[in-house]
């Protein structure tokens, strides 16, 4: 659910799910945007205003991270759907989705070699939703969860079964509307797991819970406001997993500070590349070139 537009709310895709959770159990996908408003009315909050968007196969997800978005494009400001689960053959999707204020969804054709797609973090993580008013772009950074590539021994990696990752990334929506993915690498302190002597893997349904006195636009945090050392807020909650695949997973009882610190910006952004990042959460910011 978000709030869009004072209050007009967006239920974006998700499904109805009932009875117990077991394997091959799907629920019933909406496939839509279902948008109403609440109001305050003579006997208490009403809804009004409904309305639901077509349902369409590309719109079968859910667990998925959903961030608003500032700036030109086909929608204008509004929100963008990333990734999400499941296809129908159990895989990730990878084409964002731009949702209008209204609730209408637009998605490029997945089919066009110009098309972006997103290769990391795929499930619900904690985002992280920046904007930089002098360049009009939109930074989400995405920390950690479930991934269909993760970056092992100098290569990007492809899991078909979507295997869990402390690796982050950042999205990056430009003036343009154009959409690109750069790695970020590890982005949590090593919390080793005494049964397995490695570090546990987190960020898979986490919460990002903003620092509330940062610099704002439009209701993201303002990156051309901040300063090295700022502190972002606070990651708490979600999964910790003991190994990327088929391995026992619990509750995660860590309570993460991430704080705001530019670097070098290394030779190669692109999923293609790998840059280098000393953890106490930093990601990069880029020059204005």
């Amino acid at each position: 659910m978000n709030f869009v537009n004072g209050n007009n709310v967006l239920l974006t895709f998700g499904q109805d799910f009932e009875g117990p959770y077991t394997a091959g159990a799907n629920g019933t996908y909406t496939e839509q945007i279902r948008s109403f408003s609440i109001v305050d009315g003579v006997g208490g909050l009403d809804i009004t205003n409904i309305s639901a968007s077509t349902p369409q196969d590309a719109f079968r997800r859910r667990d998925l991270n959903v961030a608003p978005i500032a700036g030109t494009g086909p929608v204008g400001p509004a929100l963008v759907a990333l990734s999400g689960v499941f296809t129908t053959n159990g895989g990730a999707w990878t084409v964002p989705v731009e949702i209008s204020t209204n609730g209408t969804p637009v998605m490029a054709d997945p089919s066009s070699s110009n098309t972006f797609k997103q290769s990391m973090n795929n499930y619900k993580c904690p985002r992280i939703s920046l904007y930089s008013p002098s360049r009009n772009e939109n930074d989400i950074v995405l920390a950690g969860g479930i991934s269909l590539f993760t970056y092992q021994g100098g290569a990007f990696v492809y899991d078909v079964n979507e295997g869990f990752t402390s690796q982050g990334s950042v999205v990056v929506r430009d003036s343009s509307g154009s959409y690109s993915q750069y790695y970020l690498g590890n982005l949590y302190p090593d919390i080793i797991n005494p049964n397995t002597g490695n570090p546990f893997l987190f960020g898979a349904g986490a919460e990002f819970l903003m620092n509330p006195n940062l610099p704002m636009t439009n209701g993201l945090i303002n990156l051309d406001g901040l300063h090295d050392g700022d502190s972002l807020g606070y990651i708490f909650g979600g999964i910790a997993a003991v190994q990327p695949d088929f391995g026992n997973t619990t509750a995660s009882d860590q309570l993460f500070e991430v704080f705001y610190n530019t670097v070098p910006e290394p030779s190669t952004w692109a999923l293609s590349g790998l840059g280098t990042l000393d953890l106490t959460f930093v990601f990069y910011r880029r020059r204005n070139s």
